[in-house]
């Protein structure tokens, strides 16, 4: 499927510990008018994290949960209006946290790109 021509609608981060949902996730991205940039650990996320750089930044690990809200947590206090969205494993237990913005479970790729959709342009109204 060729991709269409759609307008930039902004730079997301990307961060996500499997390989294949992480390409998967980004080309789905990119097809909406995306710029995704990816990170494979939250190392890597937050080296390449820079205040106002993203309209999004979103989380899809398995393992280390609360090591990822704490890198929100990091994020958050250099641009509170940073949006965070967070996906989990359905079984996962969550630690307390205050971020990220939205927290939801994996689920199909439509109710994903449609959520991403929803933080997106509510990032870009903010």
């Amino acid at each position: 499927m060729p991709y269409e021509h759609i307008e930039n609608r902004g730079a997301i981060l990307l961060v996500d510990d499997r390989p294949r949902s992480l390409v998967a996730r980004a080309e789905h991205l990119m097809r909406r008018g995306f710029e995704v940039e990816l990170a494979s650990t939250l190392e890597q996320a937050e080296s390449r994290w820079r205040p106002g750089r993203y309209i999004l930044v979103l989380f899809a690990v398995r393992k280390h949960l609360l090591r990822a809200a704490e890198c929100c947590e990091r994020m958050k206090q250099q641009r509170p209006r940073q949006m965070v969205g967070m996906l989990v494993a359905p079984e996962a237990e969550l630690p307390p946290m205050h971020c990220p913005d939205l927290l939801w479970p994996e689920e199909n790729l439509d109710y994903f790109l449609a959520r991403v959709d929803t933080l997106a342009d509510f990032a870009r109204a903010a």
